[in-house]
């Protein structure tokens, strides 16, 4: 039995070869929906999702790993996504994020960096209307349940 979800990855990853874009997160929903989420070092274009759908959907088309009815989604991995990969971490660094351990311990702050797996956050709250630093703590990316960006407007 071949791994549907795997396969897409890879067909993606291979078409993205030579790009700054990699693939956060493959998803088969039901009904045959698959969510393909990009990211990349620096903005995520509609024309490159839409090249990249076009080279999956050939695929599934030729292949058949999901029959004739399926319902194909390329989109970014977008703010209110978890944060997944060391390289999106990276890419955040200086930015508000609340990470969640898996002893379900809250840490909110910036990212001051991200390297080997390890990521350190600069721990804030907010007093009033400044934001207040309390120390950093590192964590590795094992240790980490759940990160999101906080987006301030």
């Amino acid at each position: 039995m071949i791994d549907i979800k795997e396969n897409i990855k890879l067909l993606t990853e291979e078409k993205l070869q030579g790009t700054d874009y990699y693939v956060v997160d493959v998803k088969i929903l039901p009904a045959n929906k698959v969510q393909v989420f990009l990211d990349s070092d620096t903005v995520v274009t509609v024309d490159e999702c839409a090249k990249i759908s076009r080279h999956i959907e050939k695929t599934l088309d030729e292949k058949q790993w999901l029959g004739e009815k399926y319902i194909l989604e390329v989109s970014s991995a977008g703010m209110d996504n978890p944060i997944k990969l060391e390289r999106q971490y990276t890419k955040h660094i200086g930015k508000r994020i609340v990470a969640v351990t898996l002893a379900g311990v809250a840490i909110e702050g910036k990212i001051k960096k991200c390297d080997a797996g390890v990521v350190t956050i600069t721990k804030e709250k907010q007093v009033k209307n400044n934001w207040v630093e309390e120390g950093e703590i590192a964590l590795t990316l094992l240790e980490i349940k759940s990160a999101k960006r906080i987006i301030n407007f």
